[in-house]
């Protein structure tokens, strides 16, 4: 009777085929591994932005002192001087609004007498920070970093050079300077750092030469507010 039955399901189609029993199974991480080794799935193509790596080479701090020190003792008698001029100047204005009758008050009289001095150590302060601050240059891809300068391109800069065996004192040692000459906005400027590390100096030559192969010349006009240095002897 079964048997009937199952003939009869079959030929109305009543009677579905059997289910397979099937196990889903997790991926296989090697075939994953494997797949992307052989190229199936593309890698990343982000490349990094930067075709060279960055280079900074710093000034040593000594350096910034002594180019305060030559400066201040070329400038100290005109620094006293204006600071002088400056006082008499404000002295004698208060002393005409006295004549007139106006009342000029004791502390007037004190500010305006050490008016001249505050502004001599105004200028002093000014001239410290600009001079004794840390110089560094900086190369990037396709352009070079000066210390108080910015960011330069290489058609910035004019002209560049490096003098050997120079030495800023008698008891010092023999150094290496470097002067860039750019054009910063409209001007020309004249950039100069020192180094006494002759690594540092060596590379910072091949530096030069790789990227401002073309700028290496001498100038034709000398730098009138350079200081006075002394040839190692």
């Amino acid at each position: 009777m079964n048997r009937h039955l199952r003939r009869t399901r079959l030929v109305a189609g009543v009677a579905r085929p059997p289910r397979l029993k099937t196990s889903r199974r997790p991926p296989d991480e090697s075939n994953l591994h494997a797949e992307h080794e052989n190229g199936s799935n593309p890698p990343s193509t982000s490349t990094s932005i930067e075709d060279s790596p960055v280079v900074r080479i710093d000034e040593p701090i000594h350096f910034n002192w002594v180019r305060y020190e030559h400066l201040i003792q070329a400038l100290h008698g005109k620094i006293t001087l204006a600071a002088v001029l400056v006082s008499g100047l404000v002295l004698l204005m208060l002393g005409r609004r006295a004549e007139r009758g106006e009342y000029i008050s004791p502390e007037r009289w004190l500010c305006g007498a050490g008016a001249g001095w505050f502004i001599a150590w105004m200028v002093r302060l000014a001239l410290f920070t600009f001079l004794a601050a840390p110089r560094f240059v900086r190369f990037m891809p396709g352009r070079i970093c000066l210390s108080g300068l910015g960011s330069l391109r290489p058609e910035h800069i004019l002209h560049w050079k490096m003098d050997r065996g120079v030495s800023l004192d008698s008891s010092e040692k023999a150094c290496t300077r470097l002067e860039i000459c750019c054009r910063w906005f409209w001007w020309e400027r004249r950039w100069a750092m020192f180094l006494n590390d002759v690594t540092q100096a060596d590379l910072l030559h091949q530096l030069l030469k790789t990227r401002l192969a073309a700028k290496s010349k001498v100038p034709r006009r000398t730098w009138s507010s350079e200081l006075r240095l002394k040839p190692e002897s």
